[in-house]
């Protein structure tokens, strides 16, 4: 019966782990992307769970592959754990009933979520029932080889997980205390073995014992434990939740915990009972004093599991003690123990299995970057090949995406959203543009779809919803066939015969060299007008120049003169942030019309041919404001970049902190009373015409102020 539960274990940790849950969880991108770079893991850069990267990393040598070998490592590392709680169950219930106690965890919800998400905190219940089977069977017989594997085990645990470390040592203390009392008869014995466990112990332990061990904050503990203690059964307190709504106990496991703790704590004086309470105590108040702004409920309250299972199997232990004792004159212990462990496998087995089939669909509702990044290759998987799906600048940098996608992104067939380089789409696409946009930016949708008044827009669909009745989408799919794109780069040619106010033609141009010496559009003297928006890619100086021969041109830069053949102007540098700008070319033939080549040369590059790709027609009307972005807090700080952007708070793709002073024009629609508010996550003001109209801080309650 044993083997088949751990079987069982091994299945459902094992099953399809490569592909479920679908994508990154947690932090699985960053160390899969880590693990695949040659980097240590983050788990591992504060000097925590080495078992697990070591474990990773050795498969991955044998995979290549970093997102499984973590998973392999995790599934592992779990199932070592139902085997080592095997060893708890044969200490604390009857032979007979160890199958059906096992299955407590062997079909755990969380455990399986953790087991495969690749959790490091998969090794502290590992661990922890390896202590306690050990001590277990230590405090049941006076051998040394049982004791001394209590030493090893609890070095191990001291070592692989440095917040419990004050704990372990208490706990092993103690451990060491009733290891003595409980053979007292045979003193000289005990502490010659327990001599040697705690030897044992500290020779384990030695590479981390110069290290800083701080104390449990017992105030922070105090105040968490209460709400810690309500995550185990209330899905809405744990929202990184693996599979949305799933608690981390089942309320049959939490109801058997409950009764078997109570038993315990009747028996409190005998060794056994107290070691359970003073371990779990001791976690506990650890765990309780961590900060839960750097981990999670699900993984940090994992090392109560060993501690919570065995109080449930105490209490699973009397039960089916209770039903042989009731029945076993109508059918024989035996085929209750079997009835009774069905009914307890079908029990356990459909949270198991609804938690398993919901991995298909499973999401980590704390990231908005690991989820659309596992849409897009959803989408990447079935898409033409030819096109080009563009994405917000978060999730481009986003480890997960270059984990998942990195052949994508070398061929170039994922791109950043961006004003100026992909807004409009400054290249000659291969195919149809994709746009993802977060479904919350409905400005931004909005540019998209003044751009580029053809594209399809449809909402995600719902497997790949935000919410957890999937109700809201998460975001939008704007799709740009390449024919609109291609239409869209060029300029707006309006040619006026003499002195006509009328044009005479009006057409889109795709080029920036116009042979009109031989091959004049019309018969001199006439003259043109060329507009369009400008993308710069970066900020910096571009450099303008134009061939016009004898004829006469201008060239303003939102509304800036920056060339004037007529004035001996061919050329002339201009600073320019990144975004859109309204260029606008104006040519005049005179009798002998000349041909016109415009050039330019952008920062840090050459003279080129100005490229019809970066230019958008017809020209978008000015919208926005021009915005200096600065490191950190101070004003003054060093400069990062110059933007023109047409939506505030825009995600650039900047590396936070900075700061950001934008200006530009304000128009009001009628004279009146106007208010202001800024709706940001930091100190923030506003000022009109010189005048400052708000100076505030985030969430200060401050009155709308109304300005004249």
């Amino acid at each position: 019966g044993m083997m088949l539960v751990l079987l069982l274990a091994l299945a459902l940790r094992f099953w399809n782990i490569g592909t479920l849950p679908a994508g990154c969880i947690g932090g699985e991108c960053v160390d899969g992307l880590r693990l695949v770079q040659g980097q240590s893991l983050a788990s591992t850069l504060s000097g925590t769970f080495a078992l697990q990267p070591w474990l990773a990393q050795t498969l991955f040598d044998w995979t290549g592959n970093g997102l499984l070998s973590l998973r392999l490592a995790a599934a592992l590392l779990g199932s070592l754990g139902v085997l080592t709680f095997a060893g708890v169950a044969r200490q604390l219930v009857a032979p007979a009933y160890a199958p059906s106690a096992l299955l407590l965890l062997a079909l755990a919800p969380w455990h399986l979520g953790a087991s495969r998400s690749s959790d490091p905190w998969i090794v502290a219940p590992l661990l922890i029932s390896l202590v306690l089977w050990l001590a277990l069977r230590s405090l049941s017989a006076v051998d040394r080889r049982w004791w001394s594997a209590a030493g090893l085990a609890t070095g191990l645990l001291f070592v692989e997980v440095p917040l419990l470390r004050p704990a372990t040592a208490l706990w092993f203390l103690l451990l060491l205390a009733l290891l003595v009392w409980s053979a007292r008869a045979h003193w000289r014995a005990a502490l010659v073995n327990a001599a040697a466990a705690l030897a044992i112990a500290c020779a384990v332990a030695a590479p981390v014992l110069s290290l800083t061990i701080d104390p449990p904050d017992l105030a922070r503990a105090w105040t968490q434990a209460p709400w810690l203690m309500a995550a185990l059964l209330r899905p809405e307190m744990i929202p990184d939740s693996i599979v949305a709504g799933s608690s981390l106990l089942t309320v049959f496991a939490a109801a058997l915990a409950v009764t078997g703790a109570g038993t315990l704590l009747r028996f409190l004086l005998r060794p056994s009972a107290l070691f359970w309470l003073a371990g779990l105590l001791l976690t506990g108040t650890a765990v309780a004093s961590a900060d839960l702004e750097t981990t999670s409920p699900r993984s940090l309250l994992l090392p109560l599991l060993p501690f919570v299972l065995a109080a449930g199997m105490v209490a699973l232990d009397r039960l089916l003690a209770a039903l042989v004792a009731a029945w076993h004159r109508t059918l024989s212990p035996l085929r209750l123990v079997v009835i009774a462990s069905l009914g307890l496998l079908l029990l356990l087995a459909i949270p198991a299995l609804r938690f398993t089939a919901a991995l298909r669909d499973a999401q980590e509702a704390g990231s908005v970057q690991n989820v659309l990044s596992n849409a897009l290759v959803r989408q990447l998987a079935h898409a033409d090949r030819r096109q080009t799906f563009v994405i917000p600048a978060q999730v481009f940098a986003h480890p997960s995406l270059r984990l998942l996608a990195g052949d994508a992104l070398a061929a170039g067939r994922v791109r950043a959203l961006d004003f100026g380089t992909t807004l409009p789409y400054a290249a000659e696409p291969p195919g149809d543009v994709v746009y993802l946009v977060p479904s919350h930016q409905h400005q931004l949708l909005s540019q998209l779809r003044q751009i580029y008044p053809a594209a399809q827009v449809t909402d995600s669909p719902l497997d790949n919803t935000w919410s957890i009745d999937a109700e809201a989408p998460l975001f939008s799919t704007v799709t740009v066939p390449q024919t609109e794109i291609l239409a869209s780069q060029g300029l707006q040619l309006r040619l006026y015969q003499g002195s006509s106010d009328s044009p005479t033609l009006e057409t889109m141009v795709r080029e920036t060299y116009f042979d009109w010496q031989r091959y004049p559009p019309l018969p001199p003297p006439f003259s043109g007008q060329l507009r369009a928006s400008l993308a710069t890619p970066a900020a910096g100086i571009y450099l303008f120049s134009a061939e016009a021969g004898s004829a006469g041109l201008t060239l303003r830069i939102d509304d800036q003169l920056v060339l004037d053949t007529q004035l001996g102007v061919n050329q002339q540098a201009i600073e320019l942030a990144q975004g859109l700008h309204a260029l606008s070319i104006d040519y005049q033939s005179g009798a002998v019309p000349a041909s016109l080549q415009l050039y330019w040369q952008p920062p840090a590059g050459e003279r080129v041919p100005l490229p019809v790709t970066t230019l958008y027609s017809p020209q978008l009307p000015p919208a926005g404001l021009s915005g200096d972005y600065r490191a950190g807090n101070d004003p003054d700080g060093p400069l990062l970049t110059q933007r023109q952007d047409r939506l505030l708070g825009f995600d650039a793709g900047l590396e936070p902190p900075y700061n950001v002073f934008w200006q530009g024009k304000l128009g009001i629609a009628r004279a009146g009373e106007s208010r202001f508010a800024p709706l940001a996550d930091g100190p923030s003001q506003i000022g009109v015409a010189g005048q400052l109209v708000v100076s505030g801080q985030p969430e200060s309650n401050e009155p709308l102020t109304t300005f004249y």
